[in-house]
Protein backbone atom coordinates (compact mmCIF):
# COMPACT_ATOMS: atom_id res chain seq x y z
CA UNK A 1 0.00 0.00 0.00
CA UNK A 2 1.38 3.10 -0.90
CA UNK A 3 1.48 6.64 1.16
CA UNK A 4 -1.13 7.73 -1.13
CA UNK A 5 -3.47 4.85 -0.45
CA UNK A 6 -2.83 5.13 3.66
CA UNK A 7 -3.50 8.79 3.55
CA UNK A 8 -6.98 8.50 1.55
CA UNK A 9 -7.93 5.47 3.56
CA UNK A 10 -6.79 7.23 6.66
CA UNK A 11 -9.36 9.66 5.13
CA UNK A 12 -12.43 8.03 5.00
CA UNK A 13 -12.06 6.41 7.97
CA UNK A 14 -12.23 9.88 9.70
CA UNK A 15 -15.05 10.64 7.59
CA UNK A 16 -17.25 7.68 8.67
CA UNK A 17 -16.03 8.75 12.59
CA UNK A 18 -17.45 11.72 11.91
CA UNK A 19 -20.65 11.43 10.26
CA UNK A 20 -21.39 8.39 13.21
CA UNK A 21 -20.56 11.45 15.59
CA UNK A 22 -23.15 13.31 13.68
CA UNK A 23 -25.36 10.97 13.44
CA UNK A 24 -25.62 10.35 17.03
CA UNK A 25 -25.60 14.20 17.80
CA UNK A 26 -28.56 14.25 16.01
CA UNK A 27 -30.29 11.31 17.06
CA UNK A 28 -29.60 12.96 21.04
CA UNK A 29 -30.93 16.04 19.94
CA UNK A 30 -33.82 14.27 18.90
CA UNK A 31 -34.76 12.01 21.52
CA UNK A 32 -34.01 15.50 23.86
CA UNK A 33 -36.70 17.91 22.24
CA UNK A 34 -39.56 14.38 21.99
CA UNK A 35 -39.00 13.80 25.67
CA UNK A 36 -39.31 17.62 25.99
CA UNK A 37 -41.85 19.17 24.10
CA UNK A 38 -44.11 15.99 23.64
CA UNK A 39 -44.42 14.07 27.49
CA UNK A 40 -48.34 15.19 27.54
CA UNK A 41 -49.03 13.05 24.50
CA UNK A 42 -47.01 10.22 25.78
CA UNK A 43 -47.97 7.34 27.89
CA UNK A 44 -44.97 5.76 30.11
CA UNK A 45 -43.96 2.75 27.99
CA UNK A 46 -43.37 4.71 25.32
CA UNK A 47 -41.20 6.83 27.25
CA UNK A 48 -39.40 3.37 28.42
CA UNK A 49 -39.48 2.71 24.85
CA UNK A 50 -37.40 5.74 23.05
CA UNK A 51 -34.63 5.45 26.19
CA UNK A 52 -34.50 1.75 25.53
CA UNK A 53 -33.96 2.22 21.54
CA UNK A 54 -31.74 5.40 21.84
CA UNK A 55 -29.27 3.01 24.09
CA UNK A 56 -29.41 0.28 21.50
CA UNK A 57 -28.65 3.06 18.59
CA UNK A 58 -25.77 4.51 21.24
CA UNK A 59 -24.33 1.23 21.60
CA UNK A 60 -24.64 0.16 18.22
CA UNK A 61 -22.61 3.29 17.03
CA UNK A 62 -20.18 2.49 20.03
CA UNK A 63 -19.49 -0.85 18.86
CA UNK A 64 -18.94 0.51 14.85
CA UNK A 65 -17.09 3.68 16.24
CA UNK A 66 -14.27 0.92 18.07
CA UNK A 67 -14.21 -0.94 15.05
CA UNK A 68 -13.44 1.70 13.00
CA UNK A 69 -10.71 3.27 15.62
CA UNK A 70 -9.06 -0.44 15.44
CA UNK A 71 -9.12 -0.56 11.85
CA UNK A 72 -7.66 2.65 11.63
CA UNK A 73 -4.63 1.73 14.23
CA UNK A 74 -4.65 -1.61 12.41
CA UNK A 75 -3.52 1.01 8.57
CA UNK A 76 -1.25 2.94 10.89
CA UNK A 77 0.70 0.44 12.74
CA UNK A 78 1.08 -1.73 9.15
CA UNK A 79 2.05 1.64 7.26
CA UNK A 80 4.71 2.40 10.39
CA UNK A 81 6.44 -1.40 10.10
CA UNK A 82 6.59 -0.57 5.98
CA UNK A 83 8.60 1.96 6.92
CA UNK A 84 6.81 4.70 5.13
CA UNK A 85 6.47 8.00 7.29
CA UNK A 86 3.06 8.75 9.65
CA UNK A 87 0.85 11.88 8.83
CA UNK A 88 -0.62 10.79 12.18
CA UNK A 89 -0.06 12.41 14.98
CA UNK A 90 -0.40 10.38 17.89
CA UNK A 91 -0.89 12.96 20.87
CA UNK A 92 -3.24 15.08 19.26
CA UNK A 93 -5.05 12.23 17.14
CA UNK A 94 -5.67 10.21 20.73
CA UNK A 95 -6.89 13.22 22.28
CA UNK A 96 -9.32 13.96 19.61
CA UNK A 97 -10.71 10.39 19.58
CA UNK A 98 -10.82 9.78 23.36
CA UNK A 99 -12.27 12.92 24.10
CA UNK A 100 -15.04 12.49 21.33
CA UNK A 101 -15.41 8.73 22.40
CA UNK A 102 -16.08 10.03 26.33
CA UNK A 103 -18.33 13.04 24.94
CA UNK A 104 -20.78 9.99 23.16
CA UNK A 105 -20.77 8.08 26.94
CA UNK A 106 -21.28 11.46 28.65
CA UNK A 107 -23.90 12.40 26.66
CA UNK A 108 -25.78 8.81 26.52
CA UNK A 109 -26.02 8.48 30.08
CA UNK A 110 -26.92 12.45 30.11
CA UNK A 111 -30.13 11.78 27.93
CA UNK A 112 -30.96 8.53 28.99
CA UNK A 113 -31.09 10.57 32.71
CA UNK A 114 -32.94 12.66 31.19
CA UNK A 115 -35.72 11.41 29.63
CA UNK A 116 -36.33 9.04 32.23
CA UNK A 117 -36.66 11.52 34.56
CA UNK A 118 -38.78 13.35 32.60
CA UNK A 119 -41.34 10.33 31.77
CA UNK A 120 -41.28 9.34 35.45
CA UNK A 121 -42.38 12.95 36.34
CA UNK A 122 -44.96 13.47 33.27
CA UNK A 123 -46.03 10.66 32.31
Amino acid sequence: MTEYEVRQSFIEYLNTLNQLTEFWLTISFAVVVAATYAPERLERKFFTLIWVGYLAASIILFLNRINLSLMVFSLLSKSIGEGETTFYQPIFGSLAGGGNFLLMILGTVGVIYYVRNIGSKRA
